[in-house]
């Protein structure tokens, strides 16, 4: 690995990971906030599938080397690739809990969209569990 891949830490923390799982079993009621939501999970979910992924692939490469089967390469492009994977994901849940946070705690939060925006939303205050609303997901009428 490249001395500057060594800078970017990838530590999750345990209240990022607690807001992530609150966030996944609640909404946020207000359409902007709750749009804001579904997309930073979305996000998050994709980025786990591409993780699980690397480490899948890891997994192989790895158990390959060891058994010595591909020692006359190294792999320097297999520890690259999972640890891009594995920041994008510290990103997304590092993402997907500052969204909750905001929510919960009521502050402004920039619209994650597409295209560049000044918009910004306040995210009403979380008040304990009386407002989380959640509900059962419903199938798409075919």
């Amino acid at each position: 690995m490249t001395s500057e891949s060594r800078s970017e830490p990838t530590l999750i923390e345990p209240l990022d990971l607690q807001a992530v799982a609150a966030a996944l079993c609640c909404r946020f009621g207000e359409p902007s906030a709750e749009a804001n939501r579904l997309s930073t999970l979305h996000e998050l979910l994709d980025t786990s599938r591409a993780l699980a992924r690397a480490l899948d692939e890891f997994t192989k490469v790895a158990s390959a080397h060891y058994r010595g089967v591909h020692c006359t390469s190294d792999m320097r492009s297999d520890a690259q690739h999972l640890h891009s994977a594995l920041s994008a994901w510290s990103d997304s849940v590092f993402a997907a809990g500052l969204t909750y946070r905001a929510w919960k705690d009521g502050e402004r939060v920039a619209l994650r969209n597409d295209r560049a925006t000044d918009e910004a939303v306040v995210l009403s205050p979380y008040r304990g569990l009386a407002d989380v609303s959640v509900a059962p997901v419903q199938a798409p009428p075919a």
